[in-house]
């Protein structure tokens, strides 16, 4: 009778077999390979689940930053943050934010109607100044370092977000008629915890295209 079966049927029935014995077997090779409790599945998620570092891109095309890819990465459009401060235009550009331990990374952009010197963006910086009071409530230091490879002014600050107060640390760097500022932030009892992942993001950020 087996000889009335079509020959494409009989394949499909051994196919269907061999797909069947693979998968028997390869149940059975997990299950010595790994056991039969919660613990392998959390063995797989620590060998396979882990966190990537991957690359925003300024959708301007402007500047990268680097972050792992278990931080919540919002890039709202621009044109919807937009606002003025003085005879800037302020946008935000960037946030990034992680619980456990708990971090945020924000990038702001400013843009000034024609080009200005460092020294003229800086002075805005200053206490009295457009952007004197951007930084944080309590000015801990302020001096010069370095971000993308360019002189940037650093602040370091306390401040309240989200009424718990933040230990921040922040770089502005001014390239011609825009200047930005990247913030680091994280709650004072999570300073230690969060400071490697927030120094090597901020040490990630480099320009693609200079201001004009």
């Amino acid at each position: 009778m087996s000889q009335n079966i079509p020959r494409s049927l009989r394949l499909v029935a051994v196919l269907g077999w061999l797909l069947f014995t693979v998968g028997i077997i390869s149940s059975a090779f997990t299950y010595l390979r790994y056991g039969g409790s919660s613990v392998p599945r959390v063995r797989w998620r620590t060998r396979w689940g882990q966190p990537r570092w991957v690359t925003f891109r300024d959708p301007l095309g402007q500047f990268l930053l680097d972050h792992p890819s278990d931080w919540d990465e919002s890039a709202p459009f621009e044109r919807f943050t937009r606002h003025r401060v003085g005879d800037l235009v302020a946008a935000d550009t960037l946030a990034l934010r992680h619980a456990h331990p708990s971090g945020l990374v924000v990038v702001i952009r400013y843009v000034a109607p024609a080009r200005l010197t460092d020294d003229e963006w800086y002075r805005r910086t200053r206490p009295g100044g457009l952007l004197g009071d951007v930084f944080g409530e309590k000015i801990l230091s302020r001096g010069k370092s370095q971000l993308a490879g360019r002189e940037a002014l650093k602040v370091t600050a306390e401040g309240l977000v989200v009424d718990h107060p933040y230990h921040l640390e922040s770089w502005f760097l001014p390239v011609g008629d825009t200047a930005f500022r990247l913030t680091t932030g994280a709650p004072l009892a999570e300073v230690a915890a969060a400071a490697p992942f927030l120094q090597r993001i901020a040490g990630s950020f480099r320009l693609t295209r200079p201001g004009k």
